[in-house]
């Protein structure tokens, strides 16, 4: 530990063949200080406890992890070693006061949407910046940012798509409450950016636990339907789902197939009857698990009517298969394979 230390402070071995002897580390050599420090790393041992204080070394917790921050373009045991931010990095204090006192809030937004360095700090401390209680970005500050969000990326398209989509779900989070939830539902969901809301609408279900007096008697069927006017995947429905099964339990996460089939019953268009088709298919050829318990919670009616309008459809080959085995499923009060059609 001694040795691990004496490096990180800048002293290092000058020979292998004389390991008591140290010198300073010169100018600008940070990746030698690095390499030395992993290469002690790898001689601890998996684990070892240092009692008066008490402190343990995890060997999986080493060097090359940076201090617990993932972000490959970012290296906090070079900074220590340079006692300084590298060249093209931002210091992350200068990038906390434009939230705390933004001047400028249209470039704060348009940097949020495109500037992957300034994305790269705000990604490392999302949960700090935008979290619910005390953040770094007031909460009027993050619904005016969410606002100037949604119209910037209506003109143009963000960048670093797993950045953005991350902070702007965890911006989102922080200023959704019963009183505005559907209506910033709506703005996400018409953007038509199916990528983006789905991203919404996951980080929801991750967090239902702590928004649950949101969630709770949210009229779903509604906000399904606004989500259909959109473009949606599959994972779109089966998402909201089981937030509306949350929001009527306020517990579960199942997939009630009724509900999503009763988001239908108003659909003409092709488009959306083929999502249908998508939704309800066999996996390897046999009924999803608990469908046909939720397809039997359908009167005969309203299946009947979206029947009609899957046998107008026209499709060969696999997509025939599916559509047949979809409208079997509707039509019969117990679901059989396809081999059995």
């Amino acid at each position: 530990y001694f040795n691990f230390f004496k490096v990180l402070l800048g002293l290092i071995e000058q020979e292998e063949s004389e390991p008591n002897k140290v010198e300073k580390s010169p100018q600008g050599n940070d990746d030698q200080k690095v390499e030395a420090l992993n290469r002690i790393a790898d001689n601890f041992d998996k684990k070892v406890a240092i009692k008066e204080p008490e402190l343990i070394f995890d060997k999986f917790y080493r060097a090359t992890q940076l201090l617990s921050c993932n972000d490959p373009d970012i290296c906090y045991l070079k900074r220590i070693a340079k006692e300084d931010i590298l060249d093209g990095e931002l210091r992350e204090q200068e990038v906390f006061r434009r939230f705390i006192a933004p001047d400028d809030l249209y470039k704060l937004a348009d940097d949020l949407c495109h500037d992957l360095k300034f994305q790269q700090v705000v990604w490392r401390f999302e949960y700090v910046i935008f979290t619910v209680n005390s953040p770094i970005c007031k909460l009027t500050i993050s619904e005016r940012l969410f606002d100037l969000i949604i119209k910037a990326i209506r003109k143009e398209y963000y960048t670093h798509e797993y950045l953005f989509e991350s902070i702007f779900s965890r911006l989102t989070l922080q200023i959704i409450k019963k009183e505005n939830f559907e209506e910033v539902a709506t703005k996400i969901s018409n953007l038509s950016n199916p990528y983006l809301s789905l991203k919404f609408l996951n980080s929801l279900r991750e967090n239902a636990g702590s928004i649950g007096s949101v969630l709770i008697g949210t009229d779903f069927n509604k906000l399904g339907s606004v989500f259909l006017d959109g473009d949606i995947f599959d994972a779109h429905l089966l998402t909201l789902s089981v937030l509306n099964t949350y929001s009527i339990q306020n517990a579960g996460d199942k997939i009630s197939y009724d509900f999503i089939i009763r988001l239908f019953l108003e659909r003409t268009d092709e488009k959306s009857l083929w999502l249908l088709v998508d939704i309800l298919r066999h996996d390897n050829h046999k009924p999803k698990l608990g469908i046909e318990t939720d397809i039997k919670k359908i009167n005969h009616r309203e299946r009947e009517v979206i029947i009609k309008r899957l046998e107008q459809l026209v499709c060969t080959g696999e997509n025939q298969q599916d559509l047949d085995s979809v409208i079997h499923l509707l039509k019969s009060e117990k679901a059989t394979s396809v081999s059995g059609i």
